[in-house]
């Protein structure tokens, strides 16, 4: 897909002490350390549609995991782009002044066919391995800052491949509202360095800036079903170098997306 989309700025959640939320707890979104199982859909003014379903538990007391796994389709115009993206994350309880939580993550991002009507359009076959840490500020609102190291590589529709590796930092950000209602803010950067396989292709540096923010609220009082309305804002500035020529791109894009879910 866009270089726009080579990271998503999507749902983090984490973890706590159980296999799924007691029937005394209400489902909260925005509690990123609630444990919850969940399926969910969305679709963007892009046009693609994206599927996710998510696996929570505990392993002990204070030691808790969620996986998930997502795929998305692209289907404006005769793109038929697959991306899918399946991620890991594990947490364990502090409950001390550095931090309420600790853990780590990994995330694998596959993309399966590439846009056959855009020549510039590239997939990426990459792995981010990183920590994160919780911070409560408040009873309503949470910090989760994170940090993720990345390596793979990106194939051209021309077939060329380059070489993937950077960082991403991630400060995602959740304060509920009330029981039925949350606001999200994710800021995200990411530096990638691309480097080509052979010594004719271009070399390149890519930083990416994007920031999530969104609104959602139950749709039952169950809590079971839920609805998220969100805006996406990406700038890349990609710094290009081939052989003695330099060139410079920006490129800015604004997503809107809308999420129902179900949590078990």
């Amino acid at each position: 897909m866009r270089t726009s989309k080579i990271t998503q700025a999507v749902s983090l959640i984490l973890m706590s002490a159980s296999l799924s939320v007691s029937a005394t707890e209400k489902v909260s979104p925005s509690d990123l350390t609630q444990v919850n199982s969940f399926i969910s859909g969305s679709a963007n003014n892009n046009k693609d549609i994206s599927v996710m379903g998510g696996i929570a538990g505990s392993y002990a007391k204070g030691n808790n995991f969620i996986g998930l796994i997502e795929h998305q389709t692209e289907t404006n115009k005769g793109r038929k782009a697959q991306d899918t993206r399946i991620r890991y994350f594990q947490v364990f309880d502090l409950n001390t002044a550095f931090a309420d939580q600790i853990g780590f993550s990994v995330d694998y991002k596959k993309s399966w066919k590439m846009s056959s009507q855009d020549p510039d359009a590239f997939g990426t076959d990459t792995v981010a391995v990183g920590i994160i840490n919780k911070y409560s500020l408040t009873e309503k609102l949470s910090v989760y800052p994170n940090v993720a190291y990345v390596a793979g590589q990106a194939t051209g529709n021309d077939g060329k491949k380059v070489k993937v590796r950077g960082f991403q930092t991630n400060i995602f950000t959740s304060y509920e509202i009330n029981n039925s209602s949350y606001i999200i803010v994710q800021p995200q950067f990411q530096r990638a360095d691309l480097t080509p396989s052979t010594t004719k292709g271009a070399a390149a540096k890519v930083d990416t800036f994007k920031i999530k923010t969104g609104y959602g609220m139950s749709l039952d009082q169950a809590g079971q079903w839920w609805i998220e309305a969100s805006h996406t804002y990406t700038r890349n500035n990609a710094r290009i170098k081939f052989i003695s020529n330099k060139t410079i791109g920006i490129d800015k894009d604004h997503l809107f997306e809308v999420t129902a879910s179900y949590y078990f």
